[in-house]
């Protein structure tokens, strides 16, 4: 019903508008949406050429790309853009003219969710073009009537889900049609001439099929070989989730320096949050960061109470983690190891009591795999969170475990058995460890969740191995869905960021602070 409203709505303000036919020329916007083509040679500055040369036409092509090569690579695709995009402003029509040597045109913005009307019109039999959506392939366009006998409209490349219009609402060879396309996440509707061709699909990722589609990326009319006019283009920029920016924090150790470091970026950042570890300060292990002294120490305590720093959480380590391969972290990793434990214990009481100290209510730590496969191993797993949750409640602390490294369902009935713990969710573990969907555990697991990692990852093609941790948004998560999924259950507390991979560190906790905020 909403989807017919919406539908509705827009019809009626092309109709306020002035002209509702697709057989009308050049149109004004409706209200709320912008020009991106309307007619006039003015119009081109909202555009940009494309060039398929070093494999410039796929955005991770692109995005990896330096800025100078970019500039580069850009200035040679407008070129070619010149010379076959034309503007004919006597009829305010897009020409594109098929020859060889031309290829697509996209919008020198780049967008995340947008709504989109577009007239078009194939000039000849067994035409073929298509729009890109966020740098994608493709809402198709093709001869619907003399070669393929599908309609227009559908989401050609996708190969899980729906590829293929739901109907033929194409007009004839050299008549106009319109689309109207709304793209919200990684979902896309799409209406030819006013019927619903494509119902809130999942557009997929071509260029990588391992990731979802792209965070922000551009649109672009495609190249085909075949002429095409474009006339009446506008968009209107829908709102996405934004969280607060005093709910966004970083891990310490994402930025691989001392706690003076630390404080550098994170003013650089403009970030207050903090999920800090506390292993410099009690057991440095050299994945959370190396030894701190008292001085360090002190100075943390003056950015807390100072108010530069949001102490959102702590996290302690603990002794003989072996993350080599996943059998040895199996075998060594949290409180697992009976050989450790009594030295773990006294990392969990020590990190309770500076947790208290510094004013956190939440202490994390990975406890290591769950596995119910054998019940006195499982038993004694629960017991020993069991310990940590009495004695970090002594002083006024909950302890949140690291999720990821098992299934939501195992997670779940887990957690009924241990009231009082909670989780810090990390949806990219799930993936690094080919455990599931993270936002299809959200809703298991949400009445424990106390606190969000901000971590992506794409799944391993490898069984038994590790997926690779990629840029926040770029992975299998989801990105800004995962974060509208999130609020929408009601979800109130902090995201924080945490990278472990990649020699860019710096630039992707900015990306990921850009993306969770603006």
């Amino acid at each position: 019903m909403k989807k017919i409203l919406d539908c509705a709505l827009a019809a009626l303000a092309f109709a306020l508008a002035g002209c509702c036919s697709t057989e009308c020329g050049r149109r004004e916007p409706p209200p709320g949406f912008t020009v991106l083509f309307g007619g006039r040679e003015s119009d081109m500055a909202n555009w940009k050429g494309v060039t398929t040369e070093e494999g410039f036409d796929n955005p991770v092509v692109r995005q990896a790309a330096s800025p100078e090569k970019r500039a580069e690579m850009q200035a040679k695709a407008d070129e070619l853009a010149r010379q076959h995009w034309h503007v004919r402003e006597a009829d305010g029509v897009l020409f594109f003219d098929g020859k060889p040597g031309g290829y697509s045109l996209a919008t020198a913005k780049d967008y995340e969710d947008f709504e989109l009307w577009a007239d078009w019109r194939i000039l000849y039999k067994c035409g073929d073009s298509g729009l890109y959506l966020r740098g994608s392939p493709q809402v198709q366009i093709w001869d619907a009537h003399n070669q393929w006998h599908i309609g227009s409209g559908g989401l050609y490349n996708n190969q899980k889900n729906p590829d293929k219009a739901l109907s033929i609402a194409d007009r004839q060879i050299g008549e106009w049609n319109r689309f109207h396309v709304i793209m919200r996440g990684e979902r896309v509707t799409v209406w030819l001439n006013g019927e619903l061709v494509v119902d809130n699909a999942v557009l997929e990722n071509y260029w990588d099929r391992t990731r979802p589609i792209f965070f922000k990326e551009q649109i672009e009319l495609q190249c085909h070989g075949d002429p095409i006019e474009w006339r009446n283009i506008f968009i209107k920029e829908l709102p996405v989730v934004k969280i607060d920016p005093e709910r966004v924090g970083v891990c310490s150790w994402s930025w691989r320096e001392p706690i003076a470091g630390v404080a550098d970026e994170m003013e650089k950042a403009d970030v207050k949050g903090i999920h800090l570890a506390l292993g410099p300060f009690l057991h440095p292990d050299g994945r959370h960061g190396g030894a701190e002294d008292e001085k360090a120490l002190e100075y943390v305590k003056s950015k807390i109470a100072s108010g530069e720093w949001k102490l959102m959480s702590t996290m302690i380590g603990t002794v003989g983690e072996d993350y080599t391969t996943l059998e040895t972290i199996k075998k060594t990793g949290g409180i697992v190891p009976d050989e450790t434990w009594e030295e773990n214990k006294k990392i969990v009481t020590a990190g309770a009591k500076l947790t208290h100290e510094l004013g956190a209510k939440y202490m994390s730590l990975h406890a290591g795999f769950l596995d119910e496969s054998d019940p006195a191993a499982f038993a004694k797993y629960v017991e020993r969170v069991s310990w940590m949750r009495d004695e970090a409640a002594k002083y006024g602390v909950e302890i949140i475990l690291e999720s990821g490294q098992e299934t939501a369902e195992d997670l779940a009935k887990f957690m009924m058995l241990v009231p009082g713990v909670g989780i810090n969710f990390d949806p990219a573990n799930m993936v690094l460890y080919a455990k599931g969907k993270p936002r299809e555990a959200l809703n298991a697991l949400f009445p424990w969740i106390r606190q969000i990692h901000v971590k992506d990852a794409i799944e391993t093609a490898e069984p038994g191995t590790w997926g690779t941790e990629v840029p926040w948004g770029d992975g299998e998560v989801g990105g800004r869905t995962f974060v509208a999924e999130l609020e929408k259950l009601g979800y109130s507390g902090n995201y924080v960021i945490e990278r472990e991979g990649g020699d860019r560190r710096v630039a992707d906790i900015n990306l990921a602070i850009e993306r969770l905020v603006k």
